[in-house]
């Protein structure tokens, strides 16, 4: 549980401090180097070299929506430990990446995500590169680097070579860490939650909250979640792209006193009524 709180800090800061430093950090990929038939479906590895020790990231990966399809992202094999955002909009051609690490990463061929595209045009030119792309460093301050990195072509025609990725999936993804707290910097409650997935990457988080003996309705949300003194529960859900979904119910304890307090005194109110009514006074 106290893996969870670190992160949160390790954002607040990050979000909040101004430093800034141009440090040695590549972002690169590895895809396949060759012209690819139409309907092909291929891994793109999403790696970085830094010789910075790093602590988060804040990547966006941008591709032709006009050529290309993004199917799934992977992160088994993933250096991030704590995920804040994983979201694609395949209208606008691009990918949100956001993490942090528990043990600082530095050194080279660091994955952070594979992502795999369907091509959807038959003949076409396509690019991979990358937007926002900023690490911060693991140096008590949250200092910023900006990445460097280099845009690829992906070339697609009739005559390429038809590339199938292959992958199952039927495990659910799993809710490892989740625990509740105070925000660090208004004192307002949230539960902060990690979410892993062996093999496609937990696309999607949603939450929910109960009050008053209702449930409200499902909304995307991402670590941590805040929610307000009404909150009796919250309910978290994560589905990865292959539709298989896990649940985490969180309950508030001190938010449970009131309805507590008011099934007890239907209780009391219904026991004397029996009584009443045993006795003769009521019919």
């Amino acid at each position: 549980m106290r893996h969870a709180s670190a992160f949160v800090a390790v954002f607040f800061l990050a979000s909040t401090l101004v430093a800034y430093a141009a440090g040695d950090a590549r972002l690169y990929i590895e895809y396949p180097q060759k012209e690819l038939a139409p309907s092909s479906r291929f891994p793109v590895r999403i790696l970085l070299d830094s010789v910075d020790a790093i602590n988060a990231l804040s990547i966006t990966v941008q591709y032709s929506p006009h050529a290309l399809k993004l199917h799934s992202i992977h992160t088994r094999s993933s250096f991030i430990d704590f995920w804040t955002e994983r979201s694609s909009d395949d209208v606008a051609g691009n990918i949100t990446l956001e993490g942090g690490v528990r043990d600082a990463f530095s050194g080279h061929s660091g994955e952070i995500a594979t992502l795999v595209f369907d091509v959807r045009a038959s003949s076409s030119v396509a690019a991979i590169s990358f937007t926002d792309a900023y690490a911060y460093q693991a140096d008590g301050m949250g200092t910023r680097i900006e990445l460097d990195f280099t845009a690829v072509p992906v070339v697609i025609s009739e005559s390429g070579t038809l590339v199938l990725f292959e992958e199952k999936d039927t495990k659910s993804p799993v809710f490892e860490e989740v625990e509740r707290g105070g925000h660090l910097l208004d004192g307002a409650p949230f539960v902060a939650f990690h979410v892993t997935d062996d093999n496609q990457g937990a696309l999607e988080t949603h939450a929910r909250f109960f009050r008053w003996f209702f449930w409200s309705d499902w909304a995307p949300a991402k670590t941590p979640v805040r929610f307000d003194d009404s909150v009796w529960a919250l309910q978290l859900r994560a589905a990865d792209s292959a539709g298989n979904t896990a649940y985490h119910t969180q309950v508030i304890p001190r938010a449970l006193l009131l309805p507590l307090l008011i099934l007890l005194i239907c209780a009391l109110a219904i026991g004397v009524w029996v009584r009443l009514r045993g006795v003769g006074y009521v019919t």
